[in-house]
């Protein structure tokens, strides 16, 4: 099975919005993408009404994963899993197997599955778990995505250290400069893209701007599919 995990340095970074373009693009090189997006918070849906992030995922995938299998377990405020369950004991904590038996069946249906994480890489999904404790489960390589700001070369140096610390497989950085966040007032985003992945240490795959020519993030799926063969 080939799978990827998109996780953040941080929540609202852009986790659903590189990973829906990395789907569309996996869709136009003829492959079959399943999506997941297993754990999400957020506010209270209406009756009818998918989260979300899920909503982007299956849109992007044109609707070859039903909503209920990309998305598991919904938390209806707008913390963290593990601090919704705490505030709401009638609310069940993710269960890790029963998302990595889906993730195994949807698998076997795809050429490749994305998965996206909830938050950042180290926010709490129960008392002893994060992101990437679900990723190391469900034994897929990680993609970090990281928001272009003042800032980022902290945050993304310290989540490369932590998933290195775990022996987790990291792809790469993927630095993403919106829609909607892009400040060209913050002087720090010109340099960003150079130093980001001297200072982190890690190879950075791409940098999504806020026109982004298609064709490269063609040529990043392509890498991507490359790197987990």
């Amino acid at each position: 099975m080939r799978a990827i995990f998109v996780a953040g340095t941080n929540t609202g970074v852009g986790k659903t919005y590189v990973a829906a373009a990395l789907v569309r693009s996996f869709c136009e090189m003829g492959l079959r993408v399943h999506v997941m997006k297993p754990i999400e918070s957020g506010l209270p849906l209406k009756k009818g009404e998918v989260p979300q992030d899920t909503a982007v995922l299956v849109s992007a995938n044109r609707r070859f994963t039903p909503t209920d299998r990309a998305n598991i377990y919904y938390y209806p405020m707008p913390v963290s899993p593990w601090t919704a369950c705490r505030i709401d004991d009638s609310l069940p904590e993710p269960d890790f197997t029963k998302i990595k038996q889906e993730l195994s069946k949807l698998g076997a249906e795809a050429d490749i599955v994305v998965v996206e994480g909830v938050g950042g890489i180290a926010s709490p999904i129960t008392s002893s778990s994060d992101n990437l404790t679900l990723a190391k489960f469900l034994d897929i390589p990680v993609v970090l995505v990281a928001l272009n700001r003042l800032g980022v070369l902290s945050e993304t140096k310290l989540a490369v250290y932590y998933i290195r610390s775990q022996g987790h497989p990291l792809l790469g950085v993927i630095l993403n400069d919106g829609p909607g966040t892009y400040d060209s007032s913050d002087v720090s985003v010109a340099t960003n893209p150079e130093e980001v992945s001297q200072w982190a240490g890690v190879p950075l795959l791409f940098h999504f701007k806020t026109n982004h020519d298609t064709r490269q993030v063609r040529e990043l799926a392509e890498k991507l599919l490359h790197l987990i063969l």
